[in-house]
């Protein structure tokens, strides 16, 4: 792929995005989330991306330093990003002078080690990279339960001026989950407008909005059991028909007690050409423990 950087949108951004890597590989950069919507009540500015380097390569810095002398920002305007994105948005404020940034999800050490296990971004390495210590505030919105992802988000606020916010079963694709619930936008006009962490948490993403997530239920139910478990599942399928993840994790829920049920959705489960490589084996072990036939 040939490296690639582009701006597009508002010379004078109120929010300036950064492309995540689901933007780059996907070709569903951040101008998806915000573009139509924001646009109508804000300028909005947008960092594109061909290239999955985390921000980091020479040809990047040439292109910030041309993008600097063109963009005209003030004392309100903000970053974002999620994952990558937050990477770009946590290392570059400073240098585009903007003084606050909103991270969704944001990996932060890209040193071997640092952060043991987390491995997700080792394929689009280019170096290791150190962060540096940051003027800009932060504003750090992640899941708690996600290990690498809170270290990440601890880390950040090691580094310079953080506001943490964890809400849980967001995942790392806190974006998608968050725009499931309809509050991806209220929480970027929220923290425009200089909401606390506290107002965040009990007017925008509190978890009357977030049940509404197909993305948040799922993840939910893995913290229940039984009955819990299983009526958290049933409503993410409500939401979600053809979410074949939700579906083979009630049919592994009831498997014990709906045996019929659960060996008819397995049926549903192995038509479809979504089916995962953990998904067979668990099956054939939990029939084997209750003594049941496999239906595949």
């Amino acid at each position: 792929m040939v490296e690639k950087y582009g701006f597009f949108g508002n010379s004078e951004p109120d929010l300036l995005t950064f492309e995540s890597l689901g933007g780059v590989r996907l070709g569903q950069g951040e101008s998806g989330f915000f573009g139509a919507p924001l646009a109508k009540s804000m300028r909005v500015g947008h960092i594109t991306y061909t290239k999955a380097d985390w921000y980091l390569s020479p040809g990047f810095a040439t292109f910030a330093a041309d993008l600097r002398d063109r963009l005209s920002v003030h004392d309100q305007t903000m970053a974002y990003g999620l994952s990558m994105g937050a990477f770009g948005a946590l290392n570059w404020s400073d240098y585009f002078g903007i003084k606050r940034a909103l991270l969704l999800s944001p990996q932060t050490d890209m040193r071997t080690g640092v952060i043991p296990g987390d491995t997700r971004w080792i394929k689009y390495r280019i170096r290791d990279h150190a962060p540096k210590p940051h003027s800009a505030e932060m504003t750090v919105v992640y899941d708690p339960d996600h290990k690498y992802d809170r270290l990440h988000a601890e880390l950040i606020e090691s580094l310079g001026p953080t506001r943490l916010v964890p809400v849980p079963f967001v995942g790392h694709g806190s974006a998608k989950t968050l725009a499931e619930a309809r509050c991806l936008k209220p929480l970027v006009l929220a923290c425009l407008e200089g909401a606390t962490v506290e107002d965040l948490l009990a007017d925008v993403l509190t978890e009357d909005a977030l049940s509404v997530s197909p993305s948040w239920l799922f993840r939910k139910a893995g913290s229940l059991k039984g009955a819990e478990c299983e009526a958290m599942l049933r409503r993410c399928l409500e939401l979600d028909p053809d979410n074949i993840q939700a579906l083979f994790r009630l049919a592994s829920t009831i498997l014990s007690y709906k045996q019929d049920e659960a060996q008819a959705m397995m049926k549903t489960v192995f038509a479809s050409d979504k089916v995962k490589p953990y998904m067979e084996p668990r099956y054939r072990m939990a029939c084997e423990r209750l003594s049941l036939s496999p239906v595949i």
